[in-house]
């Protein structure tokens, strides 16, 4: 080894260390059949000179040069064997080291393209299920048995990631069961040989949609009722929400919800029902004075939800649930001096003109 010297401007020395290069050393090497082979190492300490590497590729007539640790072949100098050995020779001025020749069958090394992805898709009439097509790469090693592997994911929520593994065919399919109805799914593949320590890449995402269903839970629906105008009419608010009753466990937990339809009728004529649809969660209902049954379901393209219903009474009725809440207040006052309970059906009406608000 040497030792150089440099006197700076500034007066401070400063020593390099120039040494002849290390045996290379760790060499690995990744294949793509008909197309690249790609081998790396490591190349011990700094020389403080260029240093300049071969690779050599026994058993067949071949070697690259690189100025760097890594050093590819490229098609049509990538031929196939099982009994390649690999060396690599690094020198510089002071000298040369080369290392042992290292046997690496290309079979353990291959690595190809990933799947195309060709389809995602539900099948009509049937939940929880969509089915993946894919197409095989073109350039693998012939004869090697293959292992797969799809990785999917709800976009709805934060859950993690699911995989199943398959044994492929050159072009095929399979079906990924048990998900989430009217949910959006991102769907990958990779694949690897069975002898080699290398997968795929993953195939680029797709993305679609489980068979839809309908809404299952019933809307929360409430409504407040405007005083009577003089010609007899009122307004009726009505308002709802949908509500999960277990979000985390069962998301999306209704189905999609493309809209609602809200029916109502003179209780004591069902043949004049008349039919509202909304996209928003409220709507105003001029009607008359007598007593109305209202039912609002949310829909969609798999069908309806159970009904939410309520009664809308008259307008003689609620002047008497407003002189039964009058009482009702009146006797909470006297509640300690004499202890009276309401009339059974005053009482009922309160209860159930509570329950509409």
């Amino acid at each position: 080894s040497l030792f150089h010297w440099a006197l700076f401007p500034s007066f401070h020395f400063q020593f390099l260390l120039l040494i002849p290069p290390d045996t290379p050393r760790n060499i690995s090497c990744i294949y793509y059949f008909d197309a690249e082979l790609t081998c790396t190492w490591t190349s011990g300490r700094e020389t403080n000179f260029r240093t300049n590497y071969t690779l050599y590729r026994k058993m067949t007539m071949g070697s690259c040069q690189s100025k760097t640790e890594s050093c590819s072949f490229y098609y049509p100098d990538t031929p196939y064997s099982s009994s390649f050995c690999f060396q690599v020779k690094a020198e510089n001025i002071l000298g040369e080291a080369s290392s042992g020749c290292v046997p690496i069958p290309m079979e353990k090394i291959e690595k190809f393209e990933p799947p195309e992805i060709l389809s995602v898709k539900k099948i009509t009439g049937i939940k929880q299920l969509l089915t993946v097509t894919w197409k095989m790469p073109e350039k693998i090693i012939p004869s090697q048995d293959l292992i797969c592997q799809v990785r999917y994911r709800n976009l709805y929520s934060n859950s993690s990631v699911s995989y199943i593994n398959f044994l492929p065919n050159k072009m095929g399919s399979c079906n990924l069961t048990g998900l989430w109805d009217s949910t959006e799914y991102s769907v990958a593949i990779r694949c690897i040989s069975v002898v080699s320590k290398f997968w795929s890449e993953w195939s680029r995402g797709k993305k679609a949609s489980t068979e839809e269903k309908a809404p299952s839970e019933r809307v929360d629906l409430w409504r407040v009722i405007e005083s009577s105008h003089p010609a007899g009419s009122r307004y009726v608010h009505l308002m709802w929400k949908v509500y999960a009753l277990s979000p985390l466990n069962n998301f999306p937990p209704s189905g999609r919800i493309l809209g609602y339809k809200i029916q109502y009728f003179p209780e004591n004529n069902a043949a004049l029902k008349m039919t509202n649809i909304s996209s928003n969660e409220k709507v105003i209902l001029l009607l008359n004075e007598e007593a109305y049954i209202i039912s609002v379901t949310a829909y969609n393209s798999a069908g309806n939800s159970p009904e939410a219903v309520l009664r809308i009474p008259s307008a003689d009725e609620r002047c008497k649930i407003s002189q039964c809440f009058d009482t009702l207040l009146s006797l909470e006052k006297k509640k300690k001096e004499k202890k009276k309970n309401l009339p059974d059906i005053c009482l009922s009406s309160v209860i159930a003109e509570a329950k509409l608000y």
